[in-house]
């Protein structure tokens, strides 16, 4: 009989135990007085067990009604708020969406979308990572973020991504380093160059070498130093230590102001190279995630155009 009787008839209960009057009842069920009525005399006929004691227009609880609702409003209420949260989270854009996205990138790119989207839904909280791509990834696989930025190719089956922008990577130098050595054209002057490099993978040098010099040319030797930071970078080459090839977004400022002067992509016999020294940046989800409200919001505004 237990498994017969049905919720919305305990919910109605629930609502008349705890109202002055079954007109109050109704009105908070958001139906009329009979209804009402009739749905207590349903669960009284299933039970087998009066639930009201009536007179006249008057009612009240009998003990067993009143131990039944102290009961519901315990076990119920949880019940209730546990499901209000569930549908809550699909239709509200509000609570936590965890984002993980390289450092430099975030201040041209992300920074402005996260400000409408934050200006957009004041319930919206975004928990910001910074981390290497690698790490992100994992990350991602694991869990531990919603949404990544990602300036690697996404390629695990897990995985679902979409691209978001293409960034250029350009070789600059400081005016005083360019005075001092001379602007460096061919590939044997480059050679004589000092270079500021991210990581032992030259990444960001490597591509734009190749897309300069062609595929078959050797890689450059002389690094001065390393510093897995691209802000860094920027401020050592424009201190005059040597040459770095940075995104295109992060040396605009300081090639527009002359603190920075940037050397040619490429030269006249290589320019179909020129595609090499560019990487796309995608924005990368689980498949499967759950699609609530405010994941879809944060998704949907940052691969919009």
């Amino acid at each position: 009989m237990r498994a017969a009787i049905n919720y919305e008839l305990l919910r109605t209960l629930l609502v008349v135990g705890t109202s002055d009057t079954f007109a109050e009842a109704a009105r908070r069920r958001g139906v009329t007085p009979p209804a009402i009525s009739q749905q207590v005399s349903s669960l009284e006929a299933q039970l087998g067990v009066p639930l009201f004691e009536r007179s006249g227009r008057r009612a009240r609880l009998t003990s067993v009604g009143a131990d039944l609702v102290a009961v519901l409003r315990e076990q119920l209420g949880p019940v209730e708020d546990a499901l209000t949260a569930v549908i809550d989270n699909h239709r509200l854009v509000r609570g936590v969406v965890r984002i993980g996205a390289p450092r430099a990138f975030t201040a041209h790119w992300l920074r402005p979308r996260m400000i409408e989207l934050l200006q957009t839904h004041p319930e919206l909280r975004v928990h910001l990572v910074f981390d290497v791509p690698s790490r992100l990834r994992r990350e991602l696989l694991e869990g531990a973020l919603d949404l990544a930025l990602l300036v690697t190719a996404v390629d695990h089956p897990s995985l679902e991504a979409r691209p978001v922008h293409v960034e250029e990577f350009v070789a600059v130098a400081s005016p005083a380093y360019v005075r001092a050595h001379g602007t460096p054209i061919s590939v044997d002057d480059f050679r004589q160059q000092s270079f500021l490099v991210f990581d032992d993978d030259i990444a960001m040098l490597a591509p734009w070498w190749r897309a300069r010099f062609g595929p078959r040319e050797s890689l450059p030797q002389n690094f001065v130093c390393q510093v897995a930071s691209l802000d860094e970078l920027a401020a050592l080459a424009e201190a005059g230590l040597g040459i770095a090839v940075l995104p295109s977004y992060l040396v605009a400022a300081p090639v527009a102001r002359g603190t920075l002067t940037a050397f040619a992509a490429t030269t006249g016999t290589t320019r179909r190279l020129s595609a090499a020294a560019r990487n796309p940046i995608s924005l990368a989800w689980r498949r499967g995630a759950l699609e609530t409200a405010r994941f879809v919001a944060v998704r949907t505004r940052l691969l919009a155009r």
